[in-house]
């Protein structure tokens, strides 16, 4: 297993507390992995009570080239961990920083097939 360097011991307490609330509230294994990955992407860079928003767009440009769906899971999953953050009171709300909102989708379309028609066609 990989040791994570938190840029504060205080972050890895928090994040601990947020991945045991998920799992209390149900999460399965493999979305608890994810959610802990992703937080841990960002906390080895940032601290929690010290991030702002120019950190966020930081972060954001060392996804350049990934996709936009990649991009906005990450997001999601650390704007929850800063939403749990200030509903247990270890940060305040006005010092949460923004997160942008970007639109994306998955890229993974399903294999076009053929109609009833088509194969009756081909058939015959």
């Amino acid at each position: 297993m990989v040791t994570r360097s938190y840029k504060s011991t205080v972050d890895e307490v928090l994040l601990n507390q947020y991945i045991s609330y998920c799992e209390e509230n149900g999460n399965r294994d493999t979305t608890l992995k994810r959610k802990k990955s992703s937080i841990e992407r960002f906390l080895v860079i940032y601290s929690v009570k010290d991030s702002h928003t120019e950190d966020i767009m930081n972060f954001v440009q060392n996804y350049r080239g990934k996709s936009y769906y990649a991009l906005k899971r990450e997001l999601d999953e650390i704007k929850k961990f800063f939403d749990f953050c200030m509903s247990e009171g270890y940060i305040e709300n006005n010092s949460t920083p923004v997160f942008p909102d970007i639109k994306a989708t998955k890229t993974n379309k399903l294999p076009s097939i053929y109609s009833n028609d088509e194969i009756n066609i081909m058939l015959n």
